[in-house]
């Protein structure tokens, strides 16, 4: 993976409550471990827009209360230069948010990710499906979800489009759906859905949804994007207006009746 993009955020508890001890400001001396490991952030747009979405949305729904991160090299054992597993999307509550080119566990009080998503594709499914899965529970990752944005992943997934896990005495279960591709994340607090409407090319996106505000959570792209649309459609508006006028103006007898009449 490439040196992640850091971003800030917390989780924080809804059904599991999650202790929140102020953030543990530690000293990094300069990096002795690898912040790459050579291997591509994302094997396609798909899968790219969905990372930086979910990092984004997190960043801002949970500013200031911990530490999210996305494409960031995880190292779990001091001394262990190969061991590591990078996460598509992490979540580590009770954590500082600056900036880190690796998350050593060891470094930040034994505190592991909280939550990880895990966005498939096909040179990373086995992996996802197996050796991290295990890992995770090792480390004692509390939720674990995996995400396919094509439909040509869901086999591995059970035909699903989402799967979410909890850690229960060393073991992943299963976390029931509330409905058709919508899962809550207890850690979170939120819920994760699929929308069904296909988005072209056999892809349908994940969106963060927050049941307390009711809406799904936005990022400052989203923003930028409702705002430009809304001045694009002021200004159609404006010149749809004036073109009525100049119509109307070229009319016959068009402004007659404005001015009185002699003899009126």
């Amino acid at each position: 993976m490439a040196p992640g993009v850091i971003l800030q955020g917390v989780a924080e508890a809804v059904a599991m409550p999650v202790p929140r001890p102020p953030p543990i400001a530690v000293e990094r001396p300069e990096e002795e471990y690898p912040g790459t490991d050579g291997k591509p952030m994302a094997e396609n747009t798909w899968q790219a827009v969905r990372v930086r979405y979910a990092g984004d949305a997190l960043a801002i729904h949970f500013q200031g209360r911990g530490f999210v991160a996305t494409d960031l090299l995880v190292y779990y054992r001091e001394d262990d230069k190969g061991a590591t597993v990078a996460r598509d999307v992490m979540v580590v509550p009770g954590v500082d948010g600056t900036h880190r080119c690796t998350y050593r566990i060891w470094d930040e009080g034994g505190r592991a990710p909280h939550f990880v998503l895990e966005v498939i594709s096909s040179t990373t499914q086995e992996n996802d499906d197996g050796r991290k899965r295990k890992t995770y529970a090792q480390q004692g990752v509390r939720e674990h979800f995996r995400y396919a944005p094509l439909s040509t992943r869901r086999a591995g997934m059970g035909g699903d489009w989402l799967v979410g896990e909890v850690l229960r005495d060393g073991r992943w279960e299963a976390l029931p759906p509330l409905g058709r591709e919508r899962i809550r994340s207890a850690v979170l607090g939120l819920d994760l859905r699929v929308r069904e409407r296909d988005t072209g090319g056999g892809f349908r996106e994940l969106r963060f949804f927050d049941p307390i505000a009711g809406e799904d959570l936005r990022t400052l792209a989203d923003s930028e994007r409702d705002r430009r649309e809304e001045r694009q459609g002021r200004i159609r508006a404006e010149r749809e207006s004036a073109r009525l006028r100049a119509m109307l103006e070229q009319l016959p007898g068009a402004g007659a009746g404005d001015a009185p009449s002699d003899g009126a």
